[in-house]
């Protein structure tokens, strides 16, 4: 069964975040108080292989607050856990259609990744027998063999 998802969000002006909800702690393993005395604190979680592109797009964010963003990333914990992130990112206007904030959610979509993991390698897998139940992500299965002669 897959777990709740678990998001967190913070609002940041051109200078510098402002706000960073409790689920920081949860997903990344960091207290909320690092990433608001740090903004870059994140990006240094930011799995190797990606932090190329996120050290480019993170500031980009900043800059451009009336811009949205849109990321998949990694992440690798102090404890050592690897979990993949969502971010999105908007401005919030005020009433003259200013955008002095920009909100940012992030999304751990780690369950999703491994299912389309296991999905992914289903497909490249064509010869594995597939019987029914429950999927390995808890999915309704048909109840027959999708490969003939499997069963």
């Amino acid at each position: 069964m897959l777990k709740r998802s678990m998001r967190f969000s913070s609002l940041l002006t051109w200078k510098k975040i402002v706000y960073v909800s409790p689920a920081y702690e949860r997903i990344s393993g960091m207290s909320c108080q690092s990433l608001l005395d740090n903004p870059h604190a994140l990006v240094e979680l930011v799995h190797p292989v990606d932090r190329k592109r996120m050290r480019t797009s993170f500031p980009q964010s900043f800059r451009n607050v009336n811009e949205a963003t849109n990321e998949e990333f990694r992440i690798i914990r102090l404890d050592g856990e690897m979990r993949w992130l969502w971010l999105q990112s908007y401005p919030v206007k005020d009433e003259a259609n200013n955008s002095p904030l920009k909100a940012t959610s992030i999304v751990d979509i780690t369950d999703r990744k491994k299912i389309e993991n296991k999905l992914r390698e289903r497909e490249t897998n064509p010869d594995r027998a597939f019987v029914g139940g429950a999927g390995a992500a808890g999915f309704p299965t048909p109840s027959f063999c999708w490969r003939q002669g499997a069963c």
